[in-house]
């Protein structure tokens, strides 16, 4: 299988754990996901199989869409429901009004510093692997994208609760932009549950459960729901190439692609089509003397055991 399948994962798995036995189930040798879903949290998880392994990156780069609700009035040590209590209150005071007001400062271009049980490389460790002996280091903040931001409801009570949409750019720990929320209510919060809800234009809506995925896989009809890489939305720029083209590529050579195919921008990236219309390579961009731009390849995306250019 050579393509994108759209997992709607359930609470309790972690991603590895779903990608370990897709692996099993459909014995493709190359699978891998795009986006950490954490154990407790739901909801799409975009797996990759066979040479779209080698896209992977685009698809994870994607802006992603979540309904998670922010519980006011707790904090846990992950800014989720899986952590230990660290801060409690009996009762909470906050309006919808005031809710609304803070929720516009977390619209646009905010800095984020990564939770210590992220995933976040520190000096050659893991964040969370350095959590986990008690440690705590200074974590850079990073940029990040929040380009909607809406209360759908206000539950209100001791302890009330931000049912909450929103559209982020990669990188973004919704669990600690809930704590973050909190912090400016002057509360303790954490996320007490997320559902990512769109990567890119895949819905969840069109993913199988695992169970389901599974299933077909036993019965070898799982093909039928992978998304082929010719048809995956990732947006990048597609130049289609004649025979020789491809040979060149497949061979490890640059190719020339003229203006009129719309030729990437130097060191842009581009996915190489054939005359049949199937995907051959990753290329990127080379400035070159004469008309159009040369493209070479990064990554091969045929099997047959041709040579990877990477």
């Amino acid at each position: 299988m050579r393509g994108f399948l759209l997992i709607d994962k359930a609470e309790g798995p972690t991603s590895h754990d779903v990608v370990a036995q897709l692996r099993r189930s459909t014995g493709c040798r190359r699978v891998g996901h795009c986006g950490t879903l954490d154990p407790g949290a739901a909801g799409l998880l975009v797996i990759v199989l066979g040479e779209a392994t080698r896209l992977a990156r685009f698809a994870t780069g994607l802006p992603k869409e979540y309904r998670v609700k922010a519980l006011l009035g707790v904090e846990t040590s992950t800014d989720d429901a899986q952590g230990e209590v660290v801060e409690e209150r009996a009762t909470v005071e906050v309006t919808e009004a005031q809710v609304r007001e803070v929720l516009e400062r977390f619209r646009g271009t905010l800095e984020q510093v990564p939770p210590m049980v992220s995933a976040v490389h520190f000096e050659g460790r893991r964040l969370y692997q350095l959590a986990r002996q008690g440690q705590s280091v200074e974590r850079p903040g990073r940029q990040i994208e929040v380009s909607e931001l809406e209360l759908i409801q206000f539950e209100s009570g001791d302890r009330p609760v931000l049912d909450l949409r929103m559209v982020v750019s990669a990188g973004t720990y919704v669990r600690t932009l809930c704590a973050d929320i909190g912090r400016a209510l002057g509360v303790p919060a954490h996320a007490a549950s997320l559902r990512r809800t769109r990567i890119g234009s895949w819905k969840v809506e069109e993913a199988l459960p695992l169970d389901e995925a599974l299933r077909r896989a036993a019965e070898r009809t799982l093909e039928q729901a992978v998304i082929p890489i010719e048809e995956a939305d990732l947006g990048i720029r597609r130049v289609t190439l004649p025979e020789e083209g491809v040979s060149a590529l497949l061979r490890g050579a640059s190719v020339r692609v003229l203006p009129k195919q719309r030729p990437p921008a130097p060191e842009e990236f581009c996915l190489a089509v054939g005359p049949s219309g199937r995907a051959v390579a990753l290329c990127r961009g080379r400035p070159g003397g004469g008309p159009g731009v040369v493209v070479s390849p990064e990554r091969l995306l045929v099997g047959g055991g041709v040579r990877d250019e990477s």
